[in-house]
């Protein structure tokens, strides 16, 4: 096992500006505005996709105020090759179209992300799964606190074909507290861990015991694999449902970095750690590179860190394709999609004690990615 890899730096995903008075767009507006196409998942499945909402059990008094009581989740899942169906639409709900158009998502014009909903995903929409004996990892996915989970249909749509269910969860408390920080800059103040990792264990419990097309894909899905993983901000919120959550074996985080009582707990599961060309970026406190060590050493699980020469802490998102004015990176999107994807599967899907040696190998034959120590 590999231990104590390390230097990340958090690059905080944010959103820029509001507006008020928000057009609303109740139909999809032709798309206007002309994107790179997002690529084709690369692995063996075809890819399903379905909405998943869940409310919050606590009545509405004892909510935080301003919070969302429905809890909003989107699941990718392999599908069976011309699996039948409509795509899922980039933008499955309105609502979203509408909360991003308020808060000037991005610095994104209403008419761009008017044009985003009349755009389609390589995942057909409630696709049946595929069939397989001993099913399919399951990932919980957390994204940045200030990123939409739409915002990330390459990367899981391509870990789908990879053979992994993935639920990805909204960040409520975003909405919620209107979180407007500078893009590349600030902490996780704004970003309640402790709620994010109780909204992930609902919508697990949601998705175990649910019926129709959600219940076949549970049925797929196998919770003996189940893993955890968090992008920049969500790589907090990851960590705290792998200490959480038992069904979780495995955790992994890319570009975010450790709050201070889970370095001071360290590691409850095997745990990886993806930075970025950028994480050497100067941080607050003590140093990403302290903060992972003291992890990785803290706790009985071990811990390993790499560095992906190229990658920017947008690669894992969509903005490669459809915001390419805020990736700092000149590299190959494609070709960091595919190194991210596939270093992520070879931890999550290897056997029980070789997760690490499964990444090691992987690192071995590409250039790009560096263990630290």
């Amino acid at each position: 096992m590999t231990k104590c890899r390390c230097k990340v730096t958090i690059l905080t995903l944010a959103l820029l500006g509001a507006c008020s008075g928000p057009p609303r767009f109740d139909r999809p507006a032709p798309p206007s505005i002309v994107f790179a196409p997002i690529p084709a998942p690369t692995g063996e499945f075809a890819v399903g996709s379905l909405l998943l909402d869940v409310d919050d059990p606590r009545p509405i008094e004892l909510l935080p105020e301003g919070l969302p009581r429905v809890i909003e989740a989107q699941l990718w899942y392999p599908a069976p090759p011309g699996a039948e169906g409509e795509p899922m639409p980039y933008l499955p709900r309105r609502a979203t179209a509408n909360a991003m158009i308020a808060d000037r998502y991005w610095s994104r014009s209403a008419d761009t992300i008017a044009s985003w909903l009349g755009y389609s995903t390589h995942a057909t929409l409630n696709a049946l799964p595929a069939p397989r004996v001993g099913g399919f990892p399951l990932l919980l996915f957390a994204p940045a606190s200030a990123m939409a989970v739409s915002s990330y249909n390459t990367l899981l749509a391509d870990l789908a074909s990879r053979g992994f269910v993935v639920i990805a969860v909204a960040p409520r408390v975003a909405r919620a507290q209107a979180v407007r920080r500078t893009a590349y800059g600030g902490g996780t103040d704004d970003d309640d861990v402790a709620l994010r990792a109780a909204d992930i264990e609902l919508v697990l419990r949601r998705f175990v015991g649910s019926s129709g097309t959600v219940a076949a894909v549970a049925r797929r899905a196998d919770l003996t694999r189940a893993g955890a993983l968090g992008h920049v901000t969500g790589s907090a919120v990851a960590l705290e449902v792998c200490a959480r959550a038992q069904v979780v074996r495995r955790c992994a985080a890319v570009d975010g970095i450790p709050d201070d009582a889970q370095v001071r707990r360290g590691t409850t599961r095997p745990t990886l750690a993806l930075r970025s060309h950028r994480a050497d970026d100067v941080t607050v406190g003590p140093s990403a590179r302290d903060r992972w060590l003291a992890l990785f050493t803290s706790g009985d699980a071990g811990g390993a860190l790499y560095r992906l020469s190229g990658l920017d802490a947008a690669s894992p998102t969509d903005a490669p394709w459809m915001m390419r004015d805020i990736v700092r990176t000149d590299s190959d999107p494609a070709r960091m999609l595919t190194l991210t994807s596939s270093l992520l599967a070879a931890f999550f899907d290897a056997p029980e004690d070789s997760a690490f040696a499964a990444v090691d190998s992987l690192a071995a034959m590409q250039p790009e990615l560096r263990a630290e120590s």
